[in-house]
């Protein structure tokens, strides 16, 4: 490249000069118009000689690289397709969480006690969405041994049944994926 500009100025300025040498030789007359532009036409040729030689340069240039540019474009292709599931992953991961962390307040509301947990097992279908296939619920009973001794097991399990169908109405999932499980 830097050749090709060398090259060019190079026959400018030679041709500039003799421009001026026949500006001074020459009188005036049709000769001198002649000469003139017969070395604006030779100037011309040479400016647009290196615009061409810049161009097929370019485009050889262009040629050599689309296959590294193909071969780049695959490379980017598998990348964004390994960005993409690993983003599925963990927005699946922050769903799952925050799915979790909804159900626990929830449950806080219908079920006295600040001892629920929940886990939630969720299977990814098309264009990510998910859904519910278990719910695992813990509560811990907050009541001493003597304390349940004199609650009635209806009670405790309408507690449990409220729960079960609070979670299956809001989420419209079937109450038999709910798994409610209570400890001391």
């Amino acid at each position: 490249m830097k050749t090709v500009l060398k090259m060019t100025l190079t026959n400018l300025i030679g041709l500039s000069l003799l421009n001026i040498i026949i500006n001074m030789i020459l009188s005036d007359g049709d000769f001198k118009r002649y000469a003139k532009f017969m070395l604006k036409l030779v100037m011309m040729a040479v400016i647009l000689k290196m615009f061409l030689n810049i161009n097929d340069r370019r485009l050889l240039d262009e040629s050599l690289s689309n296959a590294g540019y193909t071969k780049d474009m695959i490379d980017m292709k598998v990348d964004s397709e390994t960005i993409k599931k690993t983003q599925d992953i963990q927005v699946g991961k922050i769903f799952k969480r925050e799915l979790e962390a909804q159900m626990k307040a929830q449950i806080s509301n219908i079920a006295s006690g600040d001892d629920v947990a929940v886990l939630v097992e969720l299977e990814s279908i098309e264009d990510g969405r998910y859904e519910i296939k278990a719910v695992d619920i813990s509560l811990k009973d907050t009541g001493t041994k003597a304390e349940l001794l004199n609650i009635q097991l209806t009670d405790r399990e309408a507690t449990i049944e409220q729960v079960r169908q609070g979670i299956s109405d809001f989420y419209n999932i079937p109450k038999n994926i709910i798994r409610i499980t209570t400890y001391y």
